[in-house]
């Protein structure tokens, strides 16, 4: 059940070309081989999940968010809290400590940013007497003690449902957002925000493309050395769930920004991978699923240049398409043979169009139910796909290698339990695992669109376990081709079909 949800980064220089020799008992826990990524000893990686490292100026401090912990502000079933673990004499690690009031509460606790002296930390969320509400807070440390958190005031703010994340520059000027807002291309898309002379906060704008896709944005990391953006996304082409990119920044109006790079396997693997921040020298950290508990846990690697990696990748990609389309063009031409379906030719692994277009024209496409695909139903907490669920995909995979133009959209959600943050990303995942299984068993993944909704739309009672049982599912959606579905209702004299949702029931009070 893997909780991503907010910060990242790296750079072109030598200093990520070339190892970092490290000496010293300092780096006692870091890696000794460049590109090798090292797992966080395990008093710092529990049994629960770890997301959101970022390193203080003394190279000694890090920070971190923990989920589900017995011990965290209000207990298992309350939000994320803040954590600090100091690296000691002998190199290792302490054990963490919980920051406790007043940055930590029953809600969703974050640092997502710390200023050059240490003494300011920026957080998510802002704090009110009895709720949080969505924005960024900063807390100063005075006489040792962390003051109450102030909200920034940030103008037109405007969030247009579920998760609000962020990263504040060490400049302390310029403020990355993650949000789904009126303008967002897809999900979560990133955002930024400067600060204006009287201290208030411009209204946030959009990075647009090609940072942000019909996917999800998260974990911004601003690089000023070398004017590089790192994040996660599932929207761009990678390796499987989410992935950690870079772009280059390309003028001051922090909108134009150069081609997203994956960063390789260095990082990304094809479970959930994000939250990378640069910690010192060459050594960053980040989060990564665990895939045997679904959670995720910090790791460290001493970063190489991503791009020798993204060449050989493109070279060996490009061969493989070659044989690919060899293969296709000899199996045409085969009298004999059934020769190249022109919908799958047009829809499917050879649409030689960009992802996000891709993705894009499936996400405009009209939404059709088919009675046959019943929800997929989950266990509490994980994504792991029940037996019976297979049975309801294998009728997915037939319709589609029936009907090639047409594709599949599988929309995730959760019951009311745990916080939103968790929720979210767990539905991702459930829409996903579907996805996934589609793949394996032969569909192009241009023909799959995954989208996670939480906790928000439920279809039953969220107070009984009956009702919460019904809520953790995956629905499918038929998505037509425009022509087809033209073709198909025009002068039909029938009501032309639209997404079925859910009825929403009153908003759950969340713990």
């Amino acid at each position: 059940m893997t909780t991503p949800m907010v910060q990242t980064i790296f750079k072109y220089s030598s200093a990520f070309m070339l190892a970092f020799v490290l000496a010293g008992p300092l780096f006692a826990q870091m890696p000794t081989k460049a590109g090798e990524p090292i797992k966080l000893d395990t008093i710092v990686n529990s049994l629960y999940e770890e997301i959101m490292p970022l390193i203080a100026p003394d190279k000694k401090t890090l920070y971190f968010v923990r989920s589900l912990s017995a011990a965290n502000t209000g207990g298992k079933e309350a939000g994320q809290d803040v954590w600090f673990s100091t690296m000691m004499a002998d190199g290792k690690w302490s054990k963490p400590f919980n920051l406790g009031l007043p940055i930590n509460n029953e809600s969703n606790n974050a640092v997502c940013g710390i200023a050059d002296d240490g003494n300011t930390l920026y957080l998510t969320n802002v704090y009110k007497s009895k709720k949080m509400e969505p924005g960024i807070s900063y807390t100063k440390k005075v006489n040792g003690i962390w003051s109450q958190p102030v909200a920034l005031d940030i103008k037109e703010l405007n969030i247009q449902r579920g998760y609000l994340g962020g990263f504040m520059c060490t400049d302390q000027k310029t403020l990355f957002l993650t949000m789904k807002s009126d303008d967002a291309v897809g999900r979560e898309d990133i955002y930024v925000s400067t600060k204006n002379a009287d201290g208030s906060w411009a209204k946030p704008k959009t990075l647009g493309r090609p940072i942000n896709t019909v996917g999800f944005e998260i974990s911004p990391f601003y690089n000023d050395s070398d004017s590089m953006l790192y994040f996660a996304s599932n929207g761009h082409e990678g390796y499987g769930d989410a992935d950690i990119f870079r772009s280059k920044r390309l003028d001051a109006s922090f909108t134009r920004w150069g081609k997203p790079e994956n960063l390789g396997s260095q990082v990304n693997s094809d479970g959930f991978d994000a939250y990378l921040s640069i910690a010192y020298d060459s050594t960053v950290f980040f989060a990564k699923e665990n895939p045997e508990v679904r959670y995720a846990d910090l790791y460290s690697v001493i970063m190489i240049d991503p791009t020798r990696k993204a060449k050989e990748d493109s070279l060996a990609k490009a061969a493989a398409k070659k044989a690919i389309a060899d293969a296709k063009r000899k199996t045409k031409k085969d009298k004999n043979g059934d020769g190249i379906d022109d919908a799958e030719e047009k829809f499917g692994k050879n649409d030689v169009r960009p992802e996000y277009e891709i993705m894009k024209e499936l996400n405009d496409r009209k939404r059709l139910v088919n009675n046959a695909f019943e929800s997929i139903l989950f266990d509490f907490g994980s994504t792991k796909l029940r037996n019976e669920s297979k049975t309801i995909l294998d009728k997915a995979v037939a319709y589609l290698k029936e009907h090639p133009s047409q594709a599949i959209e599988f929309v995730g959600h959760t019951d009311s339990i745990d916080n939103e943050l968790v929720n979210q990303i767990l539905s991702d995942k459930r829409a996903y695992a579907a996805k996934e299984y589609l793949i394996r068993k032969g569909i192009s993944r241009n023909k799959i669109l995954t989208h996670g909704f939480g906790k928000q739309i439920y279809v039953s009672d969220n107070n009984t376990d009956r009702g919460r049982q019904r809520n953790r599912r995956c629905e499918a959606n038929v998505l037509v081709d425009p022509e087809e579905f033209k073709a198909q209702y025009q002068n039909s004299g029938v009501d032309i079909p639209g997404q079925i949702k859910a009825e929403k029931t009153p908003v759950d009070q969340q713990k």
